[in-house]
């Protein structure tokens, strides 16, 4: 059972990006986040039942940008581990000192106490989908994958 907590189509838009702003620093974390418009956007965002780590599953026809520098992470001092499960599309990741691409099939993890930059791609279909799963940073902070920063197939993880 899920409940859908953002749904936008930007045919029929108000101004719904204080909505999605909202949405995404309650279920994640405080950072700059941009739909970026095609002049058919739709995005959707669902999150499975309250748990100590929240599943949520982001579709959207359009790229979308987050940016967490150290402003954001000055101001809500959380920390928080986030599984992105590409399942269509690809993220790229900027990291000081990089960028990874996270393609479909593939898993990547941040931190929210690391500045990073995304950008989610569509595929050729104009379909971006991933599951998040949201976890406290205690729960995972003997996960081996959190210090290399590299993507890893989910055959795999």
């Amino acid at each position: 059972m899920s409940e859908v907590i953002f749904d936008y189509d930007e045919g029929r838009a108000t101004d719904r990006a204080a909505i999605y702003r909202r949405v995404s620093r309650r279920e994640y974390y405080e950072g700059e986040y941009q739909i970026v418009p095609t002049g058919n956007a739709n995005v959707r965002i669902e999150k499975g039942l309250d748990a100590t780590a929240s599943i949520i599953r982001l579709t959207s026809s359009s790229p979308l940008k987050f940016k967490r520098n150290w402003d954001h992470i000055r101001r809500d001092h959380l920390d928080l581990t986030v599984f992105w499960f590409v399942l269509k599309g690809s993220i790229a990741f900027s990291y000081p000192g990089g960028t990874r691409l996270v393609e479909s099939g593939h898993c990547a993890i941040s931190r929210s106490q690391r500045p990073f930059r995304m950008d989610c791609l569509v595929d050729t279909e104009s379909r971006h989908e991933v599951l998040h799963v949201i976890a406290p940073l205690h729960l995972t902070s003997t996960t081996p994958a959190l210090s290399s920063r590299a993507p890893f197939h989910t055959d795999i993880g």
